[in-house]
């Protein structure tokens, strides 16, 4: 389920930085068959490796209590739950909603912008802090 969620939110990042670099994206933001296919190799892989920690606790550690079948599954799901926050971090504005909290969690997780969109992490930092600049600039003239 935390793999089917992380690649919606890959494609809901795809849509905000199609939206904040028109000129820099290619292609209209869609599920693209290569990326299924890495939705399901990703399924799979997390899949045998929990299987076979099952395998390992059945059979291996016969005589001890050891849930490795459980510990797998939460490591799965707490790299999938990062991922899921590193794309919900990634290219957001200051004007968004939660943007105190995007900025929190951009500061310590990987920005996925450049990586996954051919967006340069430095264009993206320009474009925040000048817009940043002009919301500054436009408090005070809203003030008086």
């Amino acid at each position: 389920m935390f793999v089917l969620y992380d690649a919606w939110s890959a494609y809901e990042l795809d849509k905000r930085v199609h939206v904040m670099y028109p000129d820099r994206k290619r292609r209209e933001p869609k599920f693209m068959s290569e990326k299924l296919r890495h939705v399901i190799s990703t399924l799979t892989e997390r899949f045998v490796i929990i299987l076979l920690a099952y395998c390992v606790e059945r059979w291996v550690f016969v005589h001890v209590s050891v849930p490795l079948s459980y510990m797998a599954a939460g490591v799965v799901c707490a790299e999938q739950m990062l991922s899921i926050a590193e794309n919900k971090a990634s290219c957001r504005l200051p004007s968004d909603r939660h943007a105190r909290i995007w900025r929190l969690l951009s500061a310590v997780l990987i920005d996925k912008t450049a990586r996954h969109f051919d967006v340069e992490k430095t264009v993206v930092e320009q474009h925040l802090s000048a817009d940043s600049a002009d919301r500054q600039d436009a408090e005070p003239a809203a003030g008086e």
